[in-house]
């Protein structure tokens, strides 16, 4: 039964993630909403803005961020902002994560991080400093009011 429930909700939250990309791939955003497992992820490309924000803990990393990681190679844009607001992000996802950095700042020609953590969070400063200098780019770090 519980395997049943899981194998749903795994089917169902990518159903709407393909019918929430198909809708905006049209309109030339992305917007995947967040699950107790999963960050919001949304791209406007009118006002060049990329925000992630919520948790990562998806069961499939790789799995999760590879349709925006291939909506960011196609993106026709030549500058972003990006707006990092994670909570907690666990190891497996910083890969991906950081592999969806490394293809902004390849793809696109001006790219700026904005990398918002809690001010008594070190773990979120320090993995944004050890990204900062992985993919040689400025971010801008904020404490989250």
């Amino acid at each position: 039964m519980g395997s049943n429930l899981i194998d749903s909700t795994i089917f169902y939250n990518k159903f709407v993630f393909i019918l929430v990309f198909i809708i905006n791939e049209f309109m030339k955003n992305l917007t995947i909403y967040g699950t107790l497992n999963t960050p919001l992820i949304k791209i406007d490309v009118d006002n060049k803005m990329f925000e992630i924000s919520g948790i990562s803990l998806p069961e499939n990393p790789h799995e999760f961020y590879e349709p925006v990681i291939e909506y960011i190679m196609n993106y026709n844009q030549n500058e972003l902002t990006i707006i990092w607001d994670l909570q907690y992000c666990n190891s497996s996802s910083t890969k991906s994560i950081l592999l969806l950095l490394k293809k902004c700042v390849e793809s696109i020609n001006k790219v700026k991080v904005i990398w918002i953590y809690d001010f008594d969070d070190d773990d979120i400063k320090e993995l944004g400093e050890d990204f900062q200098h992985s993919i040689n780019t400025v971010f801008e770090f904020r404490v989250r009011e």
